[in-house]
């Protein structure tokens, strides 16, 4: 096998996949995708490390105020009003109405969506049992719980998708006549 040039690169080149050589060549394109994706893990990582990083501040600053400056017992009601607006939301806040859930489903599906859609999608805290358990089939359509990936997603999965919309829609229509008859 002739030895591969470390100089320029030309068109049609195919580099050596060291980690992953099975005995084929793959294209530079590729290789430097191969690259990007080692980059965007180690991205991730990094991003982690420094969430962690700072959940540990937020926790053990409060803890080292209080032995530095005993005078200043005060300010940790800030703390404690902080801790209840969070309880407070996190109890307080309904939950989407069916109609509202598949609508949110469908503009992921075709692509409408925007700003933070697919975030409020993923993070949905849902307590309704049959909302819960229908949110959590529409986030394993996919190969993996990506919302923004469902533009394109094949047929069957697709489709899988529009019948937790139907269902939803369904269930919707039920509370709602359940209501007017009451």
């Amino acid at each position: 096998m002739a030895p591969i040039s470390r100089g320029r690169k030309f068109p049609g080149y195919t580099a050596r996949c060291d980690p992953l050589s099975v005995g084929r060549s793959i294209s530079e394109s590729s290789y430097f995708m191969l690259a990007c994706g080692k980059l965007q893990s180690a991205m991730v990582k990094t991003a982690n490390l420094v969430s962690g990083l700072g959940c540990l501040v937020s926790v053990l600053a409060p803890l080292l105020a209080i032995l530095l400056y005993p005078r200043a017992n005060w300010l940790f009601a800030f703390v404690l009003v902080g801790v209840a607006i969070l309880f407070l939301s996190n109890r307080v806040t309904k939950d989407p109405t069916p109609q509202a859930l598949a609508d949110e489903i469908e503009q992921l599906l075709t692509g409408t969506y925007s700003g933070w859609s697919v975030d409020d999608f993923e993070s949905r805290r849902i307590r309704d049992p049959q909302l819960k358990q229908l949110w959590r089939r529409s986030m394993q359509a996919g190969p993996h719980p990506c919302p923004e990936e469902w533009v394109g997603l094949d047929q069957e999965r697709k489709d899988r998708l529009r019948e937790v919309v139907r269902e939803l829609r369904a269930l919707g229509e039920e509370r709602d006549a359940g209501r007017t008859k009451h």
